[in-house]
Order: C-alpha cells, then structure tokens, then sequence
C-alpha cells in the first residue's frame, strides 16, 4: 500500500474515533474531527483503498444516504452529478452497509 493510501486509512479511523467523541463533548472534539476532514481532502489518493477511506468518511457525513436528490437539492444538476455518482457506485460495490436510504430526509423530518 502507497503511503498517502495508508495516511488516509489512519485518517479514516481518527475521524470515526473524533465522531464518536462528538456526542456530548467539547469544541475541541468539533475540531479534531473538522481538521481530520479537511486532512483527508488535501492528500490525494494513490490507489483504490485511499478512495475507498474517503468515500467512506463521504458517506458518513451524509448519515449513508446516497440519494442524489437528498444530497443538494440547491445545486445545478450537472454541476457535482458525477461525482455523487462516482461515490454511490463505490460504496455500493464495496461497502453497501454504509448506505442508509432516507437517513438525511429523516433528520430533516425530526428537526422541522
């Protein structure tokens, strides 16, 4: 494995640790997790399991709800249509237990 692979699959597992932290904690873990995000998205990935660490953490941010029409309703539809395609596709094939249909419009639901 390439070593900006594996920073991002050490990445991956800090980011779920800091999630888990964010419930009931300080700033400081909101922090933590936010850098942790932001990490990711600077290193580029050399292979197909440093896309998968980020598609991964994708997906979580999204509460594994991978419908485009949840995801941003505000956007042009051809302006990020292939990259949310792109992330449906690998966490189907490989990861389909991350994927939770309707998660984000249940949140919306239980807020308004």
């Amino acid at each position: 494995m390439r070593a900006a692979d594996q920073i991002l699959l050490d990445l991956e597992q800090q980011f779920s640790r800091s999630e888990v932290e964010l419930f009931g904690k300080d700033n400081d873990a909101c922090e933590r997790w936010c850098e942790t995000i932001e990490e990711m998205m600077a290193i580029a990935a050399e292979s197909l399991d440093g896309i998968r660490a980020k598609a991964r953490v994708a997906c979580s941010l999204r509460l594994g709800d991978l419908e485009e029409a949840v995801i941003d309703q505000l956007s042009a539809r051809n302006d990020r249509t292939l990259e949310k395609s792109i992330l449906r596709d690998l966490i189907r094939l490989f990861d389909p237990h991350l994927e939770h249909k309707g998660a984000l419009q249940a949140l919306v639901a239980s807020c308004g």
